[in-house]
């Protein structure tokens, strides 16, 4: 009996240890999991661990960056909050948090929502949608279908050219305001300003001049005329070697005192929609105002008929006139099978009728005067849709990105890192790392108490003998 006890005595002890051992283990991984550099990646392509390049630009900091999520550890997206975690802690001068929503909008003057990420120094902030953390890959079927073809995870990317841009030396754009602009898409403003411009809101009926720093008003499909006011500032700043930015569209079209700014650099609007009538240079056949343009030739290094062409939506055209100390050339342009429809109804069979203008036609041109200002005019509002510019690889942005900056000279570089490939199903840091501390512990200690348990016996046997 007393040999019994004996044992149950050892035993005892050895399950009070591994108890302890346990206990330990997941005090331990509770630690590890809030210190995000302790933490291992064990995803699928190692989606939460920072490229060479992110480790490199973040360590040459020499000013703070704060890296926030909206939401909380329990409401913002595990991807995200994982992402940004990492990705901060690789750099001294980068702080992570999170943030309300009330907080987040107060700090970025826009509304952002839960589990998108900010990256602010305080003085600028970039908003980064979670939504468009995401890009989708698509291929052609056999059938001539666009079939989707795999997902690309992008946040790090983004991540880091917000922290470029923040911390960069870049001038300063202005977006126009009050007059019922449409808001800039956030690929607009990461992809094409973001990259080569700091960027604010400009209320020019409540000021006499434009800001001396201004280098770029971008004018986005507003919804009103300007002022009498308004177009003589912006005329003598276009005068003065300013650069402005105007989208426009068939639905809303011009109005006179914007015209007139237009004019005054050689450029005029045709009214209408213009409708494709060669099915190459139709998106679909059931919408032949979405149109693939072509850049036109010799536009800005970009080879004229690409194979990735420029989607145009409900656009109008552009004609030149004169204008002293101005000269304009073409940037986008429709086939020569393109006609014009006037008014801007797009409901029913559109096809040609007499008299309906025939192409091609300018659908986005550049005026450049003397004095060395510019004015781009893009006449589809569909075009700067980061949706249509995704839909045909990023042409739109890529071709608009370089006249934009080729507005203040060379456009910046910013680092680029290739985006990894994402399964939806993939394991999460947080959701793996638990069971695999708590599995290896488990079977770490099934294999001492056996061992021990053997040579207990043995031992036991020895000593009868």
């Amino acid at each position: 009996m007393s040999g019994k006890k004996s044992y149950f005595r050892i035993a005892g002890k050895y399950v009070a240890i591994g108890a302890a051992v346990c206990v330990l283990a997941v005090l331990l991984n509770i630690f590890v999991g809030g210190l995000s550099f302790l933490r291992l990646d064990v995803s699928d392509g190692r989606l939460y661990t920072p490229s060479a390049q992110t480790r490199a630009v973040l360590s040459g900091l020499t000013s703070d960056i704060s890296v926030y999520v909206v939401g909380s550890e329990t409401t913002a997206s595990v991807r995200i909050r994982e992402i940004a975690e990492k990705f901060a802690s690789v750099g001294k001068r980068v702080k992570f948090d999170y943030i309300s929503e009330e907080a987040a909008s107060y700090l970025t003057g826009g509304t952002p929502a839960v589990s998108d990420m900010i990256v602010s120094d305080g003085r600028y902030s970039v908003i980064i949608p979670s939504a468009d953390t995401l890009s989708y890959r698509y291929t052609t079927d056999e059938s001539g279908a666009r079939v989707q073809d795999g997902i690309l995870i992008t946040a790090e990317q983004q991540l880091l050219s917000a922290v470029e841009e923040i911390t960069g030396d870049c001038p300063m754009a202005y977006y126009l305001d009050g007059h019922g602009e449409t808001a800039a898409e956030s690929g607009l403003n990461k992809l094409i300003l973001g990259s080569q411009y700091h960027y604010q809101t400009l209320y020019l009926a409540e000021v006499s001049a434009l800001p001396e720093d201004c280098r770029l008003v971008y004018i986005n499909v507003p919804a009103m005329d300007i002022t009498d006011k308004e177009r003589d500032l912006l005329i003598s700043y276009l005068a003065g070697g300013g650069n402005i930015v105007l989208v426009t569209d068939s639905k809303t079209g011009m109005y006179e005192n914007l015209a007139r700014v237009a004019a005054f650099a050689g450029l005029k609007e045709m009214p209408g929609v213009v409708v494709e009538g060669d099915t190459g240079h139709m998106y679909d056949r059931s919408y032949p105002y979405y149109l693939l343009a072509d850049y036109a030739e010799n536009s800005y290094g970009l080879e004229n008929g690409a194979a990735v062409p420029v989607l145009m939506g409900l656009a109008h055209g552009i004609e030149s006139i004169e204008a002293e100390g101005f000269e304009t050339r073409p940037v986008i342009i429709s086939s020569d099978k393109s006609f014009l429809k006037p008014g801007a109804r797009t409901d029913g069979v559109i096809t040609y009728a007499e008299g309906d203008a025939m192409g091609p036609f300018v659908l986005g041109a550049v005026a450049e005067g003397a004095n060395g200002g510019k004015l781009l005019w893009v006449a589809s509002a569909q075009c700067m849709s980061d949706k249509i510019d995704a839909m045909v690889s990023g042409s739109n942005y890529a071709l608009l990105g370089k006249v934009i900056g080729d507005m203040h000279g060379e456009p910046r570089s910013l680092t680029q890192i290739e985006g990894k490939p994402y399964d939806p199903e993939a394991f999460s840091v947080s959701g793996v790392l638990p069971g695999v501390i708590l599995i290896c512990i488990a079977a770490a200690l099934a294999a001492a108490g056996m061992i021990i348990s053997a040579k207990c016996r043995n031992a036991k046997i020895t000593e009868r003998k």
